[in-house]
């Protein structure tokens, strides 16, 4: 049993640090846990003991798949009888040990910064088999369970902007060039029909656009209206028999998404399979040479739960690896993955059935400065309302001296935000006299957040400002206010910095920096190379292996964008 234990400890420590903060956290798949022990029982099924970090708790689900007690889920957890393959673990390991050989390396994140890189961890396939045979312990390395972003193309898996696929005549529709197919599975028309779901959804859409028209009041705070927004879409966009004809929806797909790196968020509350995502230019028909600073993204919460459905939901992702964009395979392929979130009644139990979760808004068209809205399916009406903006305060509330708000809270809550597991509330502090948090909307001057007087920890405000609408398409990113930008037609939309690193492509992404606009320290993302470790991560870890025990001590990215 030393023998066993020794050697996976070994390959724990045999990591290369690129920043000496990686060594203070071992860890390079977050997770609730700080050590997994695994004895045999048999060939499938073994006694798994979890020891998991101060403070931590698993979930409900965790602790049903885990098939311990709901609520027991603290300290020291044992399954006593879990479904375990150790023949699907060794395969497993194998494939780490093939992809180590050949010197891919893990990544190391922070939440989304980047810290390092080090070796692959993974336990000896001669180990396990011994271990099986005699019944003694295995300690598994946290590390085991994570991903090596390397066999995944984020092209094809992640971020899908290839025009073979946005410009899909059959399933896409330019009304500026009045090229492609009118109501195809991936126009906006389509898709807003099915999220009416036999309702008018002609009528939904120009509810929604006239919200811009009227000052509103949301969590208690005003919202300025947006005129503009007459004379740029509600005049401009083509009607038949009065009524805005979706078959023409001046919307331009610019790319499909897969994030499956924020499942089990909860900031919003999002499934265990994360989201699917369609973004969209916003064009003005009356003048098409134009190209409108303004995207509208479709946010589905994927209907999938349990470690088996959303294995399989990676591996869906995954195959499109293997077929080239824009062809009739890949691209039907990738039709059967968004009808799974984007069909009308995708989620029975959800506003409209729809599996939307929100739509939100980015633009700079309707007024001034550049501003983020967030729209979801009022269950009552039907129709989109107008909702508070997940994790960014209101802006008043930014670097204002004679409210000390955002101290306060950044103070209180400075744990939780160093750790990722904090939620703006609706209004702080929890005790009266309380005022507004959470804003109506999220206006951007390349903004950043930061408190007067300042906070006791810059990383927690960071960790805020990171997490915002604004500040994640503002200073905080240096992204120059979308990720995805508008596009002319039969151009793919160029990407930000932060999501491809630079140098960096789509399809082979690295790391970018940004100084802190605080105290001016280096800081390094790259969200699609993190995204590319996730989804890997889902795909080494098999079910009968050690997938259950992954998807139960993950701890989720609590990030919106």
């Amino acid at each position: 049993m030393r023998a066993l234990r020794v050697l996976c400890s070994a390959m724990l420590l045999a990591v290369v640090f690129a920043d000496p903060a990686v060594a203070a956290d071992p860890s390079a798949f977050p997770s609730s846990a700080q050590q997994i022990t695994v004895t045999p029982k048999s060939a499938t099924s073994a006694t798994v003991n979890l020891a998991l970090k101060p403070g931590a708790k698993l979930s409900a689900d965790a602790e049903r798949a885990l098939g311990i007690p709901v609520g027991s889920g603290t300290g020291e957890v044992t399954a006593n009888n879990l479904t375990l393959d150790f023949a699907t673990l060794v395969k497993d390991q194998q494939r780490r040990d093939a992809l180590a050989k050949r010197g891919a390396l893990m990544p190391v994140f922070q939440g989304r910064e980047f810290k390092g890189w080090r070796q692959i961890a993974l336990v000896d396939s001669q180990a396990i088999t011994a271990a099986v045979a005699a019944k003694t312990p295995i300690d598994i390395p946290i590390d085991a369970l994570a991903g090596i972003p390397n066999t995944i193309d984020p092209s094809r898996e992640l971020l899908i902007t290839d025009l073979g696929v946005v410009e899909d005549p059959a399933r896409t529709f330019d009304a500026c060039k009045q090229t492609g197919t009118p109501m195809g599975a991936w126009t906006f028309g389509k898709l807003m029909t099915d999220i009416a779901n036999g309702r008018d959804a002609s009528d939904m859409v120009e509810k929604w656009l006239r919200n811009w028209l009227t000052e509103q009041t949301i969590n208690g705070l005003k919202v300025a209206n947006r005129p503009l927004v007459q004379d740029f879409a509600l005049n401009t966009w083509k009607r038949t028999n009065g009524k805005l004809d979706l078959a023409q929806a001046p919307m331009r797909l610019l790319a499909i998404v897969n994030r499956i790196d924020l499942r089990r968020n909860r900031a919003p509350a999002i499934g265990e399979a994360g989201e699917g995502r369609f973004v969209f230019g916003v064009m003005n028909p009356a003048n098409c040479a134009g190209l409108p600073l303004f995207t509208v993204i479709l946010e589905y919460g994927v209907p999938k739960a349990g470690c088996t459905d959303v294995h399989a939901w990676a591996e869906q992702w995954h195959a499109l690896g293997a077929l080239k964009p824009g062809t009739p395979p890949f691209n039907t392929a990738l039709q059967q993955i968004t009808d799974t979130f984007a069909r009308a009644n995708a989620s029975p139990a959800k506003p409209n059935g729809s599996a939307l979760n929100q739509m939100r808004t980015n633009e700079l068209e309707l007024g001034t400065p550049w501003e983020l809205r967030e729209f979801r399916i009022d269950p009552q009406t039907h129709v989109f309302v107008e909702s508070t903006v997940a994790q960014t305060p209101d802006l008043r509330l930014n670097a204002n001296p004679s409210v000390r708000l955002l101290t306060d809270y950044i103070n209180a809550n400075q744990a939780a935000l160093l750790d990722g597991s904090y939620l703006v509330p609706l209004k702080f502090p929890a005790t009266a006299p309380q005022m507004p948090m959470l804003g109506g909307s999220a206006p951007s001057e390349f903004t950043y957040w930061h408190a007067i007087p300042p906070p006791n920890s810059n990383d927690a405000r960071r960790a805020l400002s990171l997490g915002t609408c604004s500040g994640c398409h503002g200073r905080e990113t240096n992204a120059f206010f979308t990720h995805i930008f508008p596009r002319e037609a039969k151009a793919p939309s160029e990407l930000s910095r932060f999501l491809t690193g630079d140098p960096g492509t789509l399809r082979l992404p690295g790391t970018v920096t940004v100084s802190d606009p605080v105290d001016n320290s280096p800081h390094v993302y790259g969200d699609l190379l993190n995204r590319q470790a996730q989804l890997d991560a889902i795909l080494g870890a098999s079910c009968s292996g050690l997938g259950v025990v992954q998807q139960a001590i993950g701890s989720p990215l609590n990030m919106v964008h």
